[in-house]
């Protein structure tokens, strides 16, 4: 999968190649590949090249859990 970030608005940076991996009620990690980013070369904003982030996990947990229920306002 291409790793490049996409289409941003207001610099929001989109990346494919995402990987969720154990996702319970209470807790998931988010596996990037790679997450590129932009350099500016002066102060003027000039072209530096780009950086990258390579291999990022990202662990979430939240102790009341709620990644897997939904909240009762959304129960039927």
């Amino acid at each position: 999968m291409d790793s490049q970030p996409r289409g941003a608005i207001d610099g929001e940076r989109r990346v494919d190649g995402i990987t969720v991996t154990g996702l319970t009620d209470r807790s998931f990690e988010l596996h990037l590949p790679s997450l590129p980013f932009p350099l500016r070369a002066s102060s003027t904003g000039g072209d530096g090249g780009v950086a990258a982030i390579r291999n990022l996990v990202i662990r979430v947990q939240h102790p009341a859990g709620g990644f897997l229920t939904p909240s009762n306002a959304y129960r039927p």
